[in-house]
């Protein structure tokens, strides 16, 4: 998303909605293009700590509305909450600022947003696994990885071996800062 969909320069800034996987590899990535500030926005604490770990500037609790974010460049959203999706599209700039829709809310759910805020010039947009290409990234990330550039490791909430999948699964329902990762 940060490199291929909203193309994002040095200087620009950048809020997340979500932190969990798909959020915090937006933080990284946008650390990673010189985006600035990055502002992280979850419930979680623990997220939100793991966020700032891998390049949020500025952690933001969203169980209040208050210190949310304003007049940013672009906004991605990655929990699936509609409210966090409105939230986030109300975070960007006029004239020209870009939230994108990454989460998956339940089916069924919709948002609300102003119409005026489309005519100010606010874009918002979708998007399906990020336009990843896997033939490119993998080996883009894992170079990253090798000159220290991009911690894979950072990204690891808890690992288990193959034989205790069932624990890693009930532990990801429960929703763990960063990923689980099963050894094979």
């Amino acid at each position: 998303m940060i490199f291929r969909t909203l193309k994002v320069k040095p200087g620009q800034s950048v809020g997340v909605f979500g932190a969990g996987g798909v959020g915090l590899s937006a933080i990284a990535a946008a650390r990673l293009a010189g985006a600035k500030p990055i502002v992280a926005v979850d419930v979680s604490r623990r997220n939100l700590s793991l966020a700032r770990r891998l390049g949020a500037s500025r952690a933001v609790s969203a169980l209040g509305k208050k210190n949310l974010p304003k007049d940013l460049d672009y906004a991605i959203e990655a929990s699936g909450d509609p409210r966090a999706m409105e939230a986030a599209f109300s975070s960007v700039r006029d004239k020209g600022g870009t939230c994108v829709l990454a989460g998956n809310p339940a089916f069924g759910r919709k948002i609300t947003i102003d119409p005026f805020d489309l005519i100010r010039g606010k874009k918002i947009l979708g998007s399906w696994g990020g336009d990843a290409r896997p033939d490119e990234d993998i080996p883009r990330y894992a170079s990253l990885h090798l000159k220290k550039r991009w911690d894979l490791a950072a990204f690891v909430g808890a690992e288990f071996p193959l034989d205790r999948i069932n624990e890693a699964v009930a532990l990801f329902r429960k929703g763990p800062p960063g990923r689980i990762l099963i050894r094979i």
